[in-house]
């Protein structure tokens, strides 16, 4: 089943980049600061770190689909997740709240720098398609919170900290990046992570159909990297100059890919270093980029 729908999907999924986006100055808000978490109990698991990589990537393999494309590309199939939780399907509801209780609880706290970048990226990445899956069918992720900033909300358990999504981003991951690079008050930080927190929209990179983990992090984050500049829906070659998607823009991340630090690159003196290491091919440093590559924050559906 899940082949066909994969396979009917695909005739239509490049003409899906060109669909309109909301209004890229209606986004620019949501890159503001988030408000502050609230304080709430921590959540008791079962699950060490190793058991919860098998529980949760029994959770993607359930819902992340790979396309059958030349390409590695990945759908979400929210619909069947969300007629599992409507239907109380007794195995999902037990394995969703075996991944929500390890997300509330004392767990992060216990983990080295490598496994808290895992933990907060597979905790993004899982609220975002449980909040979708929670109020499908809708159009794009900002419908699932009607009158309210979705990212800005807070809404997940993590650590005992209820927060949104852009806190757990610019803040909590942030943070510990800072620390592993050593550069806690500085603008270091590592720009591949813009590949692996995925907002449940088409104009996303792609969201990775395994569970990022600490002891394998750096070649994963190399990994999806690499395969998202492989799409034309981050970069295309025009000729006279590269199009870029927004992530690239000074309102969005810019500064982010003007100070990325991992171990293959350890700096750069600007973004085009961080996009020549990635790009498919040479890449002609004498080339203007333009960040005018339309984001398409339809759901990345199935």
């Amino acid at each position: 089943m899940k082949l066909l729908f994969t396979t009917l999907l695909f005739l239509t999924a490049c003409s899906g980049y060109q669909n309109d986006p909301k209004n890229f100055d209606t986004i620019t808000e949501n890159l503001s600061s988030a408000p502050a978490p609230t304080q709430t109990d921590t959540t008791d698991t079962d699950l060490t770190a190793n058991s919860f990589d098998d529980v949760f990537q029994k959770f993607l393999d359930e819902y992340v689909v790979v396309l059958p494309t030349a390409k590695y590309d990945t759908r979400v199939d929210y619909k069947s997740y969300s007629d599992d939780l409507k239907n109380k399907k007794a195995e999902i509801i037990a394995l969703r709240k075996e991944i929500i209780d390890y997300f509330g609880s004392n767990t992060f706290n216990t983990l080295n720098t490598n496994e808290q970048i895992a933990f907060l990226t597979n905790a993004y990445n899982f609220f975002v398609i449980d909040l979708i899956a929670s109020k499908y069918p809708i159009k794009q992720i900002f419908d699932a919170t009607p009158g309210e900033e979705v990212f800005k909300k807070n809404f997940m358990n993590i650590a005992g900290e209820v927060m949104s999504l852009d806190y757990l981003e610019k803040t909590k991951l942030t943070t510990v990046l800072k620390t592993k690079l050593g550069n806690p008050s500085g603008k270091l930080t590592d720009a591949r992570l813009h590949f692996a927190l995925i907002c449940g929209a088409l104009g996303c990179p792609i969201l990775l159909d395994k569970v990022y983990k600490g002891e394998t992090l750096e070649a994963q984050l190399e990994d999806i990297t690499r395969k998202a500049f492989a799409l034309p829906r981050m970069i295309q070659n025009k000729g006279s100059h590269y199009s870029l998607v927004q992530l690239f823009s000074k309102d969005w991340y810019s500064d982010d890919f003007d100070n990325h630090s991992s171990e293959d690159l350890p700096s750069v003196s600007s973004h085009k270093e961080f996009i020549a290491k990635y790009f498919p091919g040479s890449y002609d440093f004498s080339k203007n980029l333009k960040v005018d590559i339309k984001y398409n924050w339809d759901l990345n559906k199935l």
